[in-house]
């Protein structure tokens, strides 16, 4: 499962994205593209809608939420989602207010080992990930830049490692809820491991954002431009050849214009950027769209650049099953908690007692399955006014909620591959459950 508001940030991007055509939009972004893998991404660079200082950080909004778009959206999803053939909801909107607080719950579960073994990743080898990155004190500029930072309990051991390679860094966290952000600059204000680090965190989604990012980062960068030079007159003249209304330098007096040396600026490259894309929400993508994704990071990247990428390994399932159905029932809350929502916030009318939550292993996709099963024939109305659409239900007949899709590092190889990445280094834990790997541009 992806952390709170990580999936707002993704979730939609891979249907936008259409990799046979040369032009789409990407919240509300024109993208000009190539068809080939890994050629330059052109488009229009992203306007802050809003800015703010927090802690001496600054903060730049690019997009505002709006409640009744929010709920227009989440009306449409769910109608359509439970229009299919197998009915399904999306994981995108798990996390409201008492979803998000579900979730950090479930993180610190017993059965849930993800977020310690990530957590054990980024403590023990936090410096040595760092280095494999290409990130050291003479190695030039880096920007770190977060894809969902969450709590930002990982993010300060990440920063701790970051100051103690003397770079010079800037760090960039992105999310799509300015909340969020506080609640981050908070925490990282609180440890005092950014220190006198730059920070200057985004709230929008993932790809809208990294192009803000990126082109601040290459504007920065450029070099000033010079003066125009004077115009200096043949050397060989006479008065007859020339006139008061020339514009240049008699030729007697051409070594005067020319001053004895001139400083040429030199054109500087522009600072390494490092995105980091930890947990496992890669996993709830499926293939296909995990490949769009991390293709349209990398389009937004440059050779040499790279990226610190979180991921699930393949296990057997009496240790997966488990984190996905806890014992304590935290996660099957977490779950029953979208019908709620749903009942609140788009007129449906779902009787949660008579859904049964249920989490199993599928060995041949190696995916970790979600559901809400109806416990009877029953019919669910869903929808605000003329929307308002009955479905009904067979005893026992599935809601899908959420995949989980698990790796080899293997399949995780081919992947950055075929994305346009090199795998540079693979860091499990001591367990050998969870990989950060560090990838590269090529």
């Amino acid at each position: 499962m992806a952390p709170p508001h990580a999936a707002d940030m993704i979730a939609d991007m891979p249907a936008a994205l259409d990799r046979t055509s040369s032009v789409t939009s990407l919240d509300g972004v024109e993208v000009v593209r190539s068809l080939s893998r890994g050629d330059p991404l052109h488009h229009k660079e992203p306007r802050a809608v809003d800015e703010e200082e927090f802690h001496g950080w600054r903060m730049m909004v690019l997009q505002v939420e709006d409640a009744a778009v929010n709920l227009d959206r989440l009306e449409d999803a769910t109608l359509e989602g439970l229009s299919r053939p197998v009915k399904g909801l999306s994981s995108v909107y798990f996390y409201d207010d008492k979803g998000s607080q579900l979730f950090r719950d479930i993180t610190n579960l017993p059965e849930y080992y993800l977020t310690a073994a990530e957590a054990e990743i980024i403590d023990t080898h936090g410096g040595a990930i760092l280095a494999a990155a290409g990130i050291c004190p003479g190695c030039g500029p880096v920007n770190v830049i977060e894809l969902g930072a969450g709590d930002g309990c990982k993010t300060v051991s990440l920063l701790r490692h970051l100051a103690a390679t003397g770079a010079a860094a800037e760090y960039a966290p992105i999310d799509i809820s300015r909340e969020a952000m506080r609640l981050l600059f908070a925490t990282l204000k609180r440890s005092g491991v950014a220190g006198d680090m730059p920070v200057h965190g985004v709230v929008g989604d993932y790809l809208h954002a990294l192009d803000a990012l990126v082109a601040r980062s290459a504007r920065e960068e450029e070099p000033p431009s010079l003066p125009p030079l004077p115009i200096i007159g043949s050397a060989v003249s006479s008065p007859s050849d020339s006139s008061d209304d020339e514009v240049g330098v008699p030729a007697a007096h051409a070594q005067d214009a020319l001053p004895t040396a001139m400083a040429v600026p030199v054109p500087t490259a522009p600072p390494k950027n490092l995105v980091v894309f930890l947990g496992s929400s890669l996993g709830n993508f499926t293939p296909a769209d995990a490949l769009a994704f991390l293709r349209s990071v990398c389009a937004r990247l440059h050779p040499g650049d790279g990226l610190l990428i979180g991921y699930d390994l393949k296990k057997s399932p009496t240790t997966l099953v488990p984190a996905y159905a806890d014992a304590s029932g935290t996660t099957a809350a977490f779950n029953y908690n979208l019908l709620e929502r749903l009942n609140r916030d788009v007129d449906a009318d779902f009787d949660v007692s008579a859904f049964e939550h249920q989490a199993l292993y599928n060995p041949v996709a190696g995916t970790m399955e979600s559901y809400l099963l109806s416990t009877r024939r029953q019919t669910v109305h869903v929808g605000r006014g003329a929307r308002r659409t009955a479905f009904a239900f067979d005893a026992w007949e599935p809601i899908h909620t959420e995949y989980s899709h698990k790796y080899t590092t293997e399949q995780m190889g081919r992947l950055a591959a075929e994305a346009g990445f090199a795998v540079v280094r693979n860091f499990t834990d001591a367990a050998g459950r969870f990989v950060d790997a560090v990838w590269t541009v090529i």
